[in-house]
Order: C-alpha cells, then sequence, then structure tokens
C-alpha cells in the first residue's frame, strides 16, 4: 500500500481500520492501518473535519479517494512510510463497514482446517488450533506497532500478527484457541499468522490448557515445504 504513494499525489487511494483519532488545535489526525502498514492522515480545514468527523470512528473501514501526499513529518507523524495524507476539499471518504456492525467469522472448508506444523502446506485462509504461548500484546516492530504473540502444538510455534486495535488480555498463555489467519512473511523470512479480526481468535476449551512446560518446550520453527529437503 505505501510503497505506491508519490509525493504530492493527489489521487492517492486508501482502504484501512481508523485508529488514535486525536483533535487538537483545529487539526484531527487520524492513523489508517492496513496489516503492517500505517498512513496518519491530516484534516485541517474547519469545514472538512465537521463534514468526515462522524465517520472517523474507530474501528470503522473507510475508504479514502482523492488523498494528496505529503512528506511525512518525521517528528509527529505515527505512519510507517514516507507520507502523511491530507483530506482535500475534492477527497471522498466512504465507510466501508462500521465498527458498530457485528463481524462474521469466515467459513473455513475442512481443506483449510489443519495442524501448526502444516500450515505453510495450505494456501489462502486457514485455521489452526492451539495453544497461546506468547501473550497477544502490543509490539514495537521496525516500521509499526502491532499486535504480536505466538500459539504453539507443543512441538511448533508459530508467531501471530493481529491489528493494535484489539485487546487480546483475556487469551492468557496455555490457552486452548481456535485461530483463523493467513501465512505471511516477515523482512526476514520469517513465517507469521496474520490475524484480521479479534473474532477470528476464539478460546476452544477454556479447561483444555497447556502447561508451563511444555508451553517451553514448543519451540521448533516451521519451515517452507521446500526447505525441508535441507534438513
Amino acid at each position: 500500500m505505501l510503497e505506491e504513494i508519490c509525493t504530492y499525489e493527489k489521487t492517492v487511494e486508501l482502504v484501512g481500520i481508523v485508529n488514535d483519532v486525536v483533535m487538537k488545535n483545529n487539526l484531527l489526525t487520524f492513523c489508517l492501518k492496513n496489516n503492517d502498514d500505517i498512513v496518519q492522515v491530516n484534516l485541517w480545514d474547519t469545514d472538512i473535519i465537521n463534514s468526515n468527523k462522524s465517520k472517523l470512528i474507530t474501528g470503522n473501514i473507510i475508504h479514502i479517494d482523492s488523498g494528496f501526499a505529503r512528506p511525512k513529518n518525521e517528528r509527529n507523524s505515527k505512519g510507517t512510510g514516507n507520507h502523511d495524507i491530507s483530506i482535500m476539499s475534492n477527497t471522498i471518504i466512504t465507510v466501508l463497514k462500521s465498527s458498530s456492525e457485528k463481524y462474521v467469522r469466515p467459513k473455513i472448508n475442512k481443506d483449510q482446517q489443519c495442524a501448526l506444523s502444516d500450515a505453510l502446506k495450505v494456501n489462502g485462509t486457514i485455521e489452526i488450533t492451539a495453544f497461546i504461548k506468547n501473550h497477544i500484546a502490543k509490539t514495537s516492530l521496525p516500521n509499526n506497532v502491532i499486535n504480536q504473540g505466538s500459539i504453539t502444538d507443543g512441538t511448533y510455534k508459530l508467531e501471530v500478527r493481529m491489528p493494535l486495535i484489539y485487546n487480546m488480555d483475556e487469551f492468557v498463555e496455555g490457552t486452548e484457541v481456535s485461530v483463523i489467519g493467513n501465512i505471511q512473511y516477515s523482512s526476514c523470512n520469517m513465517p507469521y499468522l496474520w490475524i484480521s479480526h479479534k473474532e477470528d481468535v476464539i478460546i476452544k476449551n477454556a479447561k483444555n490448557t497447556m502447561d508451563k512446560i511444555k508451553l517451553i518446550k514448543g519451540n521448533k520453527m516451521l519451515k517452507r515445504p521446500l526447505d525441508e529437503s535441507t534438513n
């Protein structure tokens, strides 16, 4: 998303989740998040603010059409790219999904349900039943701030990442969970499961927990199928 933006481009089109809405000194700012990308969006004009502020509710998914890209304010911007986006008089903001709308968990076919050990062998959206190894909590990455943690089956572990807007305190270490997401790879080529919504993590069986010793032992990293021949 961010790499496609050009400085002073006036036709920027973005989709993402609204977060960190702040109004100060006739300036309204918010962060638009899309997976690991974060863009700071600025509204300066009072009329523009008044006509759009009702749409800028934390958790809303919005579409921005014809935003204006400016070089990022390195001192104040929360964005992860090189640009901030200004909302102009001709910019159109559309709410694609309100935060008040009930989220519907995706229906997963049997062939998309897999063991954690097979997570890298299945394409598309997958469902895994495993245990919380490391609590999913706010983590600062080199170019982003997200929720990050990991899951394990007692042998393998897999990092999980989520948008920062969700509080995951109820999912304590050792809890058995069902998670739905998509395998992605970090800049270091390490796999992780991207989970787009809190409702895609559910407690499977509150009474079935994994003890601390097994959680610690569940530390083997997953490898891509093509890499297994090197073992």
